[in-house]
């Protein structure tokens, strides 16, 4: 199982890519893009759910937070557009988590089956970036047909994760 690394291991822009096995740190990394999106829409409603100069502004309900959407959606005091923005960052949010643990699973199984760690950390990097990208072009509301350029590029990052961890523990039982 090695995972030597050289100018033969093929990787796009390997020069870019860490020598040391990084990939099992992108997984945090990949949680925290995944609730970024969220914190955005909490600290945006916070600042922005109330009516100019009033002192009583409306707080996340921390206790209660699975109702924010609907009380984003009762604010009488928001602009559609901020609603909608915040809409998409929940929504940004939760496609991340729900993306979250194949990810994961394919960054385990990579390192597991012996890919190359340039291969690991580079479609690893690639699936933060491309995540990254994703928020902030869903929060800023760019059609979906951009928007969709971003995430398959993450689809694309684990599932070669996949294929390659595969291949590897194949010729590890060949």
């Amino acid at each position: 199982m090695s995972n030597a690394r050289g100018p033969a291991s093929g990787v796009p822009f390997s020069f870019l890519v860490p020598q040391a096995n990084i990939s099992y740190y992108t997984v945090p990394l990949a949680w925290l893009l995944s609730f970024s999106p969220h914190i955005y829409a909490i600290v945006r409603y916070n600042t922005h759910g109330h009516p100019a100069g009033s002192s009583g502004a409306p707080k996340f309900n921390g206790s209660s937070p699975r109702t924010f959407l609907a009380t984003v959606q009762a604010n009488k005091h928001m602009s559609q557009e901020t609603k909608d923005r915040l809409f998409r960052a929940e929504a940004a949010s939760l496609n991340g988590f729900e993306n979250l643990g194949w990810f994961a699973a394919g960054v385990v199984a990579a390192n597991v089956a012996g890919v190359d760690v340039a291969w690991i950390n580079a479609l690893s990097l690639w699936y933060l970036f491309n995540r990254a990208v994703f928020n902030l072009a869903y929060i800023r509301g760019v059609s979906g047909r951009v928007r969709g350029m971003w995430f398959y590029g993450s689809i694309a990052a684990t599932v070669t994760l996949f294929i390659k961890a595969g291949n590897a523990a194949r010729r590890l039982t060949a």
